[in-house]
């Protein structure tokens, strides 16, 4: 039998605490951007540019299943590929679910991800430029620490949207690359 390890997108990261998050989202879920593109399986796999370094390795290999929650928000779990179950609950850390939501800005798509648990925090959240290029679905965020360097005070959605509309296409600082490639139907 197939084991299923429900836990959110990236929460993998944010367990090892390399990327940055904020108490306010980019944009509310209210006005979400359609999602329709992220839905389905995706499986994560290490690549010629990966940033994660030894880090793939660990996180390696699993997959994503995006479904559709609401109109405006879709729900992600995480699901281990070939037995890969105790690794990916090293990291998942009592995280269960994520939900999510997109936000166009600066003519790019962010997704906006809220760990669901038992001991996650609602006011949590992590931010993703995300792109899907043919089978190949891309996201990039800011490191923890680079962030700290830029001293950013985020106090209010607005200031979250504004800040990430001034640093939109400074690739160098969406330094954080994941790649998942589409699962087959």
């Amino acid at each position: 039998m197939r084991r299923f390890l429900i836990a959110p997108i990236l929460i993998l990261v944010l367990a090892s605490c390399i990327e940055y998050t904020s108490s306010f989202p980019v944009g509310q879920e209210g006005e979400a951007a359609p999602y329709d593109h992220l839905l389905g399986d995706w499986i994560f796999y290490k690549h010629i540019g990966d940033t994660l370094d030894n880090r793939s390795d660990e996180f390696n290999p699993h997959g994503l299943r995006i479904m559709p929650f609401n109109s405006n928000e879709f729900l992600i779990e995480m699901i281990p590929v070939d037995d890969s179950i105790v690794t990916a609950l090293e990291y998942v850390n009592d995280f269960h679910l994520i939900r999510g939501w997109l936000t166009n800005l600066a003519g790019r798509q962010f997704l906006n991800l809220n760990p669901i648990g038992e001991k996650s925090d609602d006011t949590l959240f992590l931010l993703h430029h995300v792109q899907v290029r043919d089978d190949t679905l891309i996201s990039t965020t800011i490191s923890e620490r680079l962030f700290k360097e830029l001293s950013v005070e985020i106090n209010s959605v607005s200031d979250h949207a504004e800040f990430v509309k001034s640093v939109a296409d400074k690739e160098e600082l969406w330094n954080i690359e994941y790649r998942y490639l589409k699962g087959k139907d």
